[in-house]
């Protein structure tokens, strides 16, 4: 083949799959589509809906396991291994445990958006083992904290690693158990 031809050839091919001139969209994942959690390529990105919410039975002392979280503490954290729950709409949920060193406790049940670095808590636990429903909780970023670091590590370590959240609840619970296992995050840095 000449190498006009070639050229030629290139032109075309290039024009195929690049569109010829401008296009409308400026973003290419809207020119080309994004991908959703499935694989399926379904166009322009489609705006977030959180999906819905149910609130899981009070946790048992029995089903709470210890994380280890980035920096200093004045707490002890747990998450109730049966709550954890990981939705269609990207949302990691999950109960907390935060135990001072005093020994008071409080239980909270939170979900985590992971696309976004976004919280929010859904209830918050009574001394009478029921749940409180959060009114009008907003989402909120998840912010590094000087203490009490609990989210970010969350965020970062357990439910969202690389800002997506993790295939399954059993992920997540098998992540806690061997980052746990090898000592305190700040030592293995």
């Amino acid at each position: 083949m000449r190498t006009v031809e070639r050229l030629a050839l290139c032109a075309i091919v290039a024009g195929a799959l690049g569109g010829c001139g401008g296009s409308e969209y400026q973003n290419p994942r809207e020119r080309h589509g994004t991908i959703d959690t499935g694989g399926q390529i379904f166009g322009p990105k489609r705006k977030w809906e959180e999906g819905p919410v149910t609130l899981p039975a009070y946790p048992e002392q029995a089903n709470f396991l210890r994380f280890d979280i980035f920096g200093p503490s004045r707490s002890t954290y747990y998450l109730d291994t049966r709550s954890i729950s990981i939705g269609t709409d990207g949302v990691a949920r999950y109960t907390l445990l935060a135990r001072s060193q005093e020994g008071v406790e409080n239980v909270t049940y939170e979900g985590i958006h992971c696309e976004e670095r976004r919280w929010r808590p859904y209830a918050y636990g009574r001394g009478d083992r029921t749940w409180l429903p959060a009114r009008d909780a907003q989402w909120q970023a998840v912010a590094r904290q000087k203490v009490d670091d609990f989210r970010f590590t969350l965020y970062r370590t357990y439910f969202c690693p690389d800002g997506y959240p993790r295939r399954a609840p059993e992920e997540v619970i098998a992540e806690i158990r061997r980052q746990y296992q090898a000592g305190p995050l700040d030592e293995r840095r």
